[in-house]
């Protein structure tokens, strides 16, 4: 666990609360209170883990994400504090959690378009390989585009602005429309179809409209930093899926655009998986 290595029981326990922390951020009752209880409890463990690195007392393989964190500096060249390095570590490991929700919409759009299934098994039959295939990443990104991750996301006006004739004051609540901005049909061809061509040899993923984990330059906006680890692991995903057979039960594959973050009602279930067929 990029340096960490727990007992298989505290890893299970880890990986759970880091599932139920991505599960609960913008929803509101039970749920955001697991969400707020588990955060805490990751930062107090990940902190001691921390200083016991720093003491000595834990042995931290060179290269890895922690020994980074560890070693890492900032700007006036100073050692993180064992807090930040703490909530840095998680951040390395949380897209990776996060990535399982567009993974189940993946397999979603898998199942429901065949063509695009059996293009991406073609290629990565070609290619001997299931990750860097342009088609397989084309089909994520789109995935990213199409499906609500997170409909929209709330903050608060820091100082004062105009946008499109409108006054915004500092301190007024803000919705950014994650869903709408990546359907307005001023920017996207027939956005209401899922079409993984249109980041086919183009650079619409780099678009200021695409924002589907944040919008600007990930140094200086409001950007994941993890999502290219989140498009890396989801294009593997639809690789492998592709080049496997399996079918989809009966279940409820509708979702609610009020969930934060969104998910299939049932999740995705697949049945018959069947070894990868290379």
């Amino acid at each position: 666990m990029g340096g960490i290595f727990p007992e298989k029981e505290k890893l299970d326990e880890i990986a759970r609360w880091q599932g139920q922390i991505v599960d609960g951020f913008g929803v509101i009752g039970p749920e955001y209170v697991r969400h707020r209880l588990r955060r805490r409890q990751l930062d107090a463990w990940f902190e001691k883990q921390v200083k016991a690195a720093r003491a000595g007392d834990l042995d931290v393989p060179a290269g890895s994400p922690f020994r980074q964190m560890l070693d890492h500096v900032d700007a006036d060249g100073r050692p993180l504090s064992d807090r930040t390095t703490a909530v840095e570590v998680q951040n390395v490991i949380r897209p990776t959690i996060a990535t399982a929700r567009f993974a189940a919409f993946a397999a979603k759009a898998l199942h429901e378009n065949p063509a695009w299934r059996e293009k991406i098994r073609t290629e990565a039959l070609e290619r001997g390989v299931t990750w860097d295939g342009p088609v397989a990443e084309a089909f994520a990104e789109e995935v990213r585009r199409y499906y609500p991750f997170v409909p929209l996301l709330p903050s608060v006006a820091r100082t004062d602005f105009e946008h499109q004739g409108i006054e915004v004051k500092k301190g007024d609540r803000v919705l950014v429309d994650i869903y709408g901005s990546m359907r307005d049909p001023e920017y996207w061809d027939h956005p209401e179809t899922f079409d993984p061509a249109r980041f086919l040899e183009t650079e619409m993923q780099h678009s200021e409209v695409f924002v589907p984990q944040g919008g600007a330059d990930v140094n200086t906006g409001h950007r994941c930093p993890g999502e290219i680890i989140v498009v890396g692991l989801l294009a593997l995903t639809v690789a492998e899926l592709s080049v496997r057979e399996w079918t989809v039960p009966p279940q409820d594959l509708d979702y609610s655009m009020s969930r934060l973050p969104a998910l299939p009602a049932d999740g995705v279930k697949l049945a018959g998986m069947s070894s990868p067929g290379r």
